[in-house]
């Protein structure tokens, strides 16, 4: 993971350098900002100028948070991603979903192959399909999961209940909790 940076005063006075710096080992926002802290204060050292303001002009493997990043946000998406071992795309795809960080161990449920494949576990573990009543019945299913066709069912839940988003292994489900705040 990393960040081109640059000092806007450099950038002012049509000075076309900048930095790559590796964010990979940054354990929270605080920590790329120190980054580009120090940055800034050796453009100073070396122009003789004072560098107070920078943009941020392209991620690498890390999702956009624009030129001039929110650093708390910045924090809760690298803090996320650390505490659930999944990648800042899949925490920033949760925030661009509407969703506060701060509900993401709410809503967090795991990761999936796919909508399909959750769906089919969900129905699984939450009704219990094998305690039909057959006695009542002139027929006894022997498999009633053959007859649910889950890609119909993914369809509907996702559509209230749970969203995705997508990542290497396949995407991670959420369950909506409701508006952001």
């Amino acid at each position: 993971m990393r960040i081109f940076i640059r000092s806007l005063t450099d950038y002012s006075n049509q000075l076309l350098c900048g930095k790559w710096i590796d964010i990979s080992g940054c354990e929270n926002g605080n920590d790329v900002k120190g980054l580009i802290d120090e940055y800034l204060v050796n453009r100073e050292k070396i122009t003789g100028e004072v560098h107070e303001e920078f943009a941020i002009h392209e991620y690498l493997n890390f999702p956009d948070l624009g030129e001039y990043p929110d650093f708390d946000e910045m924090n809760e998406v690298i803090s996320l991603s650390h505490e659930y071992n999944i990648s800042p795309f899949v925490v920033k795809g949760f925030i661009d979903h509407g969703c506060s960080p701060k509900t993401f161990d709410d809503a967090f449920i795991g990761i999936s192959e796919s909508e399909e494949c959750f769906a089919e576990e969900y129905i699984k573990n939450t009704f219990d399909l094998w305690q039909l009543d057959s006695k009542n019945s002139d027929t006894t299913i022997q498999n009633p999961t053959d007859y649910i066709d889950y890609e119909r069912v993914a369809r509907d839940i996702f559509v209230n209940d749970f969203f995705s988003v997508e990542c290497n292994a396949g995407i991670v489900v959420f369950r909506r909790l409701g508006s952001k705040g």
